[in-house]
């Protein structure tokens, strides 16, 4: 280990070539710059929008419809191909929103750390949180865009553009991690990972999404599933129609259930993550002493009294 005086030292030589750096160019660089929104796409997103027609909606279809069912393999290769050839500033991005949701992730275990009981269990997953946080700061406006993006650990300085979250960039690089993991075991590594991430928007009968909001859903989730049915009539039906739905389209075994749909929604937003690879108790060595573990997590956000997806 160096002497302290000569790590002392060398920190001070660093914070003064970073103090003349910062002296010399007094371009101003966002502390954050890396996931806000650049100063091209602000000059395009503040040009005059007047003639500009308004974003295409659509009705989704009842929940009885039939939908394909979800392909893993696929979601693994289109994962892994996400990791190939990134640039250098993706990957340092990647390492900024990661300590982001790791913070985020710290925050929400020390919650239920203090409200569960030692004797309950439960799975966080920090990426889907952040992910379907960062979904709805897409849809929404002041203050709660404001105060969306404060609580994902971007405060915006000032209330100009550049200051503002591009929530595009933060779903991207999130995909970009998930990726990142499941690239570590190889097509044949028997420490091979798989990680889904399916999206499903419930909304009641008539309800139309804003075709851009659920297409910008595809960078964290390849797979969101759009249907309408009755949530208010009988909420315990609608969340078993939503459960037998979901497992029916991902073949995924519904642990925690859905429940608690309130009557006066209009809007569910859930993200559901399944997770699996092996697993190995503390201090285990050996592939006897490792199993095979599948966790499914699932995160829903409730819309009250929406006439519109925003």
């Amino acid at each position: 280990m160096a002497p302290a005086g000569l790590s002392l030292g060398a920190s001070v030589l660093c914070l003064l070539a970073w103090a003349r750096l910062a002296t010399a160019d007094r371009v101003y660089i966002h502390p954050f710059h890396l996931l806000v929104y650049s100063k091209s796409s602000c000059d395009q997103l503040e040009k005059p929008r007047a003639e500009s027609p308004p974003d295409p909606t659509f009705t989704p279809v009842p929940i009885q419809a039939k939908s394909p069912a979800v392909d893993e393999q696929a979601l693994r290769e289109q994962l892994v191909r996400a990791t190939r050839q990134l640039e250098a500033e993706e990957r340092l991005r990647a390492v900024k929103v990661g300590v982001l949701l790791n913070f985020m992730g710290f925050h929400m275990y020390k919650m239920l750390r203090d409200t569960r009981s030692a004797a309950s269990g439960a799975v966080l997953s920090p990426v889907a949180l952040f992910g379907t946080l960062t979904s709805f700061y897409l849809g929404a406006l002041d203050p709660t865009a404001s105060r969306l993006q404060a609580f994902l650990g971007v405060p915006g300085e000032d209330q100009g553009c550049t200051s503002r979250l591009d929530g595009h960039k933060v779903l991207s690089t999130l995909q970009t991690i998930q990726g990142l993991l499941v690239a570590q075991g190889g097509a044949g590594s028997r420490a091979r990972l798989l990680l889904s991430t399916v999206v499903g928007l419930f909304t009641a009968p008539g309800l139309r999404l804003k075709q851009p909001f659920v297409q910008g859903l595809s960078s964290i989730s390849p797979v969101t599933l759009s249907r309408s049915l009755d949530l208010s009539t009988d909420p315990d039906l609608a969340a078993e129609k939503i459960n037998r739905f979901m497992q029916a389209v991902t073949g995924w075994e519904m642990g925690r259930p859905l429940t608690g749909v309130s009557p006066d929604s209009t809007l569910l937003f859930n993200a559901y993550v399944h997770f699996q690879g092996k697993a190995s108790p503390r201090g285990g060595s050996g592939p006897g002493r490792c199993g095979r573990v599948a966790v499914l997590c699932l995160y829903g956000l409730n819309a009250r009294r929406l006439s519109s997806a925003e």
